[in-house]
């Protein structure tokens, strides 16, 4: 691990949601950054994308090429620390020395730790930073006294691994509220989803053609539920309500959402999600209310959810979401990234990871 030198350019207020000076990304990645620096012009950070030898700021009007030089995970490959160090993997060491000549640091040490997307910082109430870790992560780490010392924080605090990475499955917000996925609530989206169709199949009179289109997503969706039912049931991971328990013992307030589907890789233990709402970028806006940025799918669109026929009875898995932030987010202030043929949603199913897998942080 590469360990950099205090830069004035920022103060650390933490990873769970506060305000971000900008987020830096190794990659364009298919329209995914342009997207991502609309969002933050009406938000308040910039985006910027790593180039050979510095980063390029990315205009919200007009393309550029950015030459691809670093792997696409720059989350896993470089965080910043509350003292401005940047920590991340020896194999990504070239995108940290452009992190570093932007951040204006020098070389200090290297280090073993665990990817970025296996740890959150938290801001305790104290004001103290804490580092929330996966188990599979804290088994890495060799010498923890000295690892808290490199990431600036006074605690770890260990939670079991639903996924291989924290940031597929929780979500902290501020103020110790956390957002942990739940299967059992998906599973009773499809279940009212199927319900509703139902019901309005059995009130449908006389047009043949509206029926029989309700008919088939009410199979495409009673599919899906079955297949899901069955990937849960195989999941050999901790489930919710294991990962809840140790969260509400460490103090967090714990909030429960529809935020992920997902099928087993060959082993049947590492998830490959088609949806997942919870690896997100969570910050502040200029008036300091919670802005939440995370991936579009296609689902509803594969699904049949969004034709004219069914959009009236609010189905939506997207909408479901939304419903489930709105005692901390409002729904305006939800952002769905897309990228250029569901470019986001491309990256979950082929490569394991998202938009906040893609994304340095830098608060201010």
């Amino acid at each position: 691990m590469n360990i950099q030198n205090n830069t004035p350019f920022l103060t650390f207020q933490g990873y769970d949601a506060r305000h971000f000076k900008c987020l830096c990304m190794t990659t364009m990645q298919d329209g995914i950054a342009d997207e991502l620096a609309k969002i933050g012009k009406k938000v308040g950070f910039d985006v910027y994308v790593a180039e050979e030898n510095s980063m390029r700021k990315i205009p919200t009007s007009s393309k550029r090429f950015f030459r691809q030089s670093f792997r696409y995970w720059a989350q896993d490959a470089a965080i910043v620390t509350p003292k401005g160090n940047v920590i991340g993997r020896t194999e990504h060491f070239a995108y940290q020395k452009v992190l570093n000549k932007f951040l204006g640091n020098g070389l200090d040490s290297q280090f073993f730790a665990p990817a970025g997307g296996n740890v959150f910082y938290i801001k305790e109430a104290n004001g103290k930073n804490s580092l929330l870790v996966g188990s599979d992560a804290i088994a890495e780490i060799s010498d923890i006294e000295k690892c808290k010392k490199m990431y600036g924080v006074d605690k770890f605090e260990v939670i079991p691994q639903m996924d291989f990475h924290l940031d597929l499955f929780v979500r902290p917000l501020d103020q110790k509220r956390i957002l942990v996925a739940d299967d059992n609530l998906t599973i009773q989206y499809f279940e009212n989803a199927i319900a509703k169709i139902k019901h309005e199949i059995s009130n449908t009179r006389f047009n043949i053609v509206k029926k029989m289109q309700l008919k088939f997503t009410k199979m495409l969706l009673q599919s899906g539920l079955n297949d899901f039912k069955r990937v849960v049931f195989a999941n050999a991971r901790p489930q919710t309500d294991i990962v809840a328990s140790q969260l509400e013992k460490l103090g967090y307030s714990v909030h429960r959402v529809p935020g992920r589907l997902y099928e087993l890789n060959q082993s049947n233990k590492d998830l490959m999600h088609f949806v997942n709402y919870m690896n997100a970028v969570v910050t502040k806006d200029k008036k300091g209310n919670l802005v939440y940025i995370t991936n579009k799918s296609d689902f509803d669109e594969i699904m049949g959810v969004n034709k004219k026929y069914v959009k009236g009875l609010d189905i939506s898995f997207e909408k479901a979401f939304i419903k489930s932030l709105t005692p901390f987010v409002n729904e305006s202030d939800v952002y769905f990234v897309k990228g250029e043929n569901y470019a986001l949603s491309n990256l979950l199913t082929r490569y394991y990871g998202g938009l906040h897998c893609l994304i340095t942080e830098i608060p201010k």
